[in-house]
C-alpha cells in the first residue's frame, strides 16, 4: 500500500531546480588517476537530506516553497587503510569526492510534516541523482581519471518497498 503522506507530497509538489551549493574534492598524495579503478572496492558513500527550508508564498506569489539540502559523496580507500579502517582514526583517502545540492520546489498549499518527511525520504534523492552523476564523472575527467568515475542509478534505500 503505497504512503498516503508520499502521494499527497509527490501531487502538491513541482520541482524548479537543483543547484549545487557546495563540493569537496581531495586527492591524497597517493592518489594516482591512472590505478584508481583498482580500488572502486574500497569506496564507501553516503547520502541524504540535512536540512529543509520552508518559505511562505510572498506578495507576488501564491506558492510555498521548500529548498531541500541534499548532501552526498564519497571516499575511495587504499587497500590497507580499507582493510584496518575500525582501528585507525588517521585514514586519509586516496580520493574524496561530496557535494550539497539544493532541490527548491513549489507547492500552492502548505505541507504537512509528514509529507514533508515522506518527500525528503523517498523523493529528494530522486531528483538529485542525476546532478551527482554529472558532477562525479566531470569532476573525475578532471583529475585524469584514465575511465571516468561512475556513479550507479539511483536506488531506493534499502528497508523501503
Amino acid at each position: 500500500m503505497p504512503n498516503t503522506d508520499l502521494v499527497q507530497a509527490q501531487d502538491a509538489l513541482n520541482i524548479a531546480k537543483v543547484n549545487l551549493a557546495s563540493s569537496v574534492v581531495k586527492t591524497s598524495e597517493d592518489f594516482d588517476p591512472s590505478g584508481i579503478e583498482g580500488f572502486y572496492k574500497n569506496l564507501q558513500s553516503y547520502r541524504s537530506v540535512i536540512n529543509l527550508s520552508e518559505y511562505e508564498p510572498d506578495k507576488d506569489s501564491e506558492l510555498w516553497r521548500y529548498d531541500y539540502r541534499y548532501a552526498t559523496g564519497f571516499r575511495i580507500l587504499n587497500d590497507e587503510d580499507y582493510a584496518n579502517e575500525e582501528e585507525d582514526d588517521e585514514i586519509t583517502p586516496l580520493l574524496v569526492i561530496e557535494a550539497e545540492f539544493i532541490a527548491v520546489y513549489f507547492s500552492k498549499r502548505k505541507l504537512q510534516n509528514e509529507e514533508i518527511e515522506a518527500f525528503a525520504e523517498d523523493n529528494v534523492g530522486y531528483n538529485v541523482w542525476p546532478y551527482w552523476r554529472e558532477y562525479v564523472q566531470s569532476t573525475s575527467s578532471r583529475l585524469g581519471v584514465s575511465r571516468q568515475l561512475s556513479v550507479p542509478l539511483y536506488t531506493i534505500p534499502k528497508g523501503k518497498d
